[in-house]
């Protein structure tokens, strides 16, 4: 916490209006919580699990403002519930409306502004989360309401064309759309929550990613790519397995099986479909719930593949740039990677692998169209 609050308060002396800072929990913490949580069954889905699942930013909050402190700076903590009020969907609320009058006050005197991410709270009060990354969403928020520049910190040096970790030498994207980053982050780029990003691009909030002790510019995010120069701005894969599920029957049992599923909170995806059959894939996670629909649909035939993984290229030149698709299938063709179904939209396209040639994938891909 010491190195931040020194780069804190280098930043706060170049600054006329002040900084507010957004902070999430210590890592490892939220999923220690988590953990302890599922020793209580009774917890599940309710307002006690937001309120332990939000004490590791609020922790963050008291270490920062004492650091902030230590090195001489002036600091006040608020935690979500001062300024984010949500819906009741404990657990991945939604923020409808944002109270900035706190941060204001506390600005004036002078003060670092220390906010508690990933938290917000109910008209009644009652604590409630934004889901996985809500940090990233509660620093969109206040940088909209506030009129703000929007400067999220991370262990990276930007987003990069691929995940790192896989593609080494991956270069940083300097310049992104807000329709790139929603894509990108949707299809399992762990650099900004979906959410954040979602947000940003309703808001036209411009967001900077950027390393927080290094030099180097990072990524900028905004309406528009200035200086693009490659068809593809980001290669991604899903974080999670997936499931490839094929059910057979009439077009009233079809659709029966997608409303039940829905019904469900089963997120269906890649969906293919004719008068008589329909092909989807689901996050492995869902596989029971599946399970039970698809045994409660007497007319249907069924058939579940297990094992597979989804790789997308995202990019604004995809929609006019001809040929894009059968570029993506020759290289992976040509890696030796077998294709078991596509989907596509006007900024991606996504293939479905086996889950051991997704990292294979990547780096064909990040050959024919960033290298």
């Amino acid at each position: 916490m010491e190195r931040i609050a020194a780069f804190l308060l280098n930043k706060q002396a170049g600054l006329i209006n002040g900084i507010v800072v957004v902070v999430s929990a210590p890592a490892g913490l939220t999923d220690l919580l988590e953990g302890a949580a599922e020793l209580n069954p009774a917890l599940s889905d309710t307002p006690e699990l937001d309120e332990l699942l939000s004490q590791g930013e609020i922790i963050s909050t008291q270490l920062l403002l004492a650091a902030i402190n230590g090195a001489g700076g002036k600091a006040t903590t608020l935690t979500g519930r001062d300024v984010i009020v949500t819906d009741d969907q404990y657990g991945n609320a939604a923020i409808v409306h944002v109270d900035i009058s706190r941060i204001e006050e506390e600005l004036a005197k002078g003060n670092i502004v220390i906010v508690a991410g990933f938290q917000g709270a109910t008209p009644e009060g009652r604590v409630t989360t934004l889901g996985r990354g809500g940090s990233d969403t509660t620093a969109v928020a206040l940088a909209e309401a506030l009129g703000a520049e929007c400067v999220i910190c991370k262990e990276t040096k930007g987003i990069h064309t691929a995940d790192p970790i896989i593609v080494l030498d991956a270069p940083v994207v300097r310049t992104m759309t807000f329709r790139e980053l929603r894509e990108s982050a949707r299809n399992g780029a762990k650099v900004i929550a979906p959410s954040a990003a979602n947000l940003a691009e309703k808001g036209n909030v411009p967001i900077r990613v950027m390393p927080a002790f290094e030099a180097g510019e990072g990524t900028l995010i905004s309406a528009e790519r200035k200086g693009a120069t490659r068809t593809v701005t980001t290669i991604t894969s899903a974080n999670h397995p997936l499931v490839r599920v094929s059910v057979a029957g009439n077009p009233q049992t079809i659709s029966s099986t997608l409303r039940r599923l829905a019904d469900r909170k089963v997120n269906v995806e890649d969906i293919a479909e004719t008068d008589s059959s329909a092909t989807f894939t689901i996050n492995e996670r869902d596989l029971y719930r599946t399970k039970a629909v698809l045994r409660d649909c007497k007319n249907a035939k069924y058939r579940i593949m297990t094992g597979f993984g989804r790789v997308t290229i995202v990019g604004e030149a995809i929609e006019n740039t001809p040929g894009v698709a059968a570029r993506m299938r020759e290289a992976l063709e040509k890696g030796g990677i077998e294709i078991q179904g596509s989907t596509s939209s006007d900024i991606t396209i996504s293939c479905l692998v086996h889950r051991h040639e997704v990292e294979r994938a990547i780096h064909a891909l990040h050959a024919e169209f960033i290298d």
